[in-house]
C-alpha cells in the first residue's frame, strides 16, 4: 500500500467518527483531491475498503470511533482486502458498504463535490 493510498483511507475513516464529520469535509475534500484517483476509485476506497473496516463500530453501545489509530486502522484494512471469503460467507456477511452508503451517503456526496471543486477550479 502506498503512503498516498494510506493518507486517502485515513482521511475517508474519518466519516465514522462519533462527532460532527462535517467539520473534516475541508480535510478529506483537500486529501482526495490531491491523490490520483478518480472519484470511483476514491468511492471504492470508501465504501469497500474503510466501510468494512469502520462502520460496524457505529453500532457499538458507546457510539462510534472516538479518535482513529493510524496504524491499526491501515494494519485492519490491508487484514480485510487480503481475507479470502467462501462464497456462503460473502452472503451472509453484512453488507457494511451498502450500510454506509446510507449512513453517509449525504456527507460523501458534499465531499465528492469539493473534490471536483478543489480540482476544477472555475476562474472569474
Amino acid at each position: 500500500m502506498t503512503e498516498t493510498q494510506e493518507r486517502v483511507l485515513i482521511a475517508l475513516s474519518r466519516l465514522f467518527l462519533d462527532t460532527d464529520v462535517s467539520t473534516y469535509h475541508g480535510y478529506i475534500s483537500d486529501t482526495c483531491a490531491s491523490s490520483k484517483y478518480s472519484l470511483d476509485e476514491l468511492s471504492d476506497m470508501l465504501y469497500q475498503d474503510v466501510a468494512p473496516v469502520c462502520m460496524p463500530s457505529l453500532f457499538l453501545i458507546n457510539g462510534g470511533l472516538a479518535k482513529i489509530d493510524k496504524e491499526q486502522l491501515i494494519k485492519k484494512i490491508q487484514q480485510h482486502k487480503n481475507k479470502e471469503q467462501t462464497d456462503f460467507m460473502k452472503l451472509i456477511k453484512p453488507q457494511w458498504g451498502l450500510i454506509a452508503r446510507i449512513y453517509i451517503g449525504k456527507d460523501w456526496r458534499k465531499i465528492k463535490n469539493l473534490v471536483c471543486e478543489k480540482r476544477n477550479p472555475t476562474t472569474n
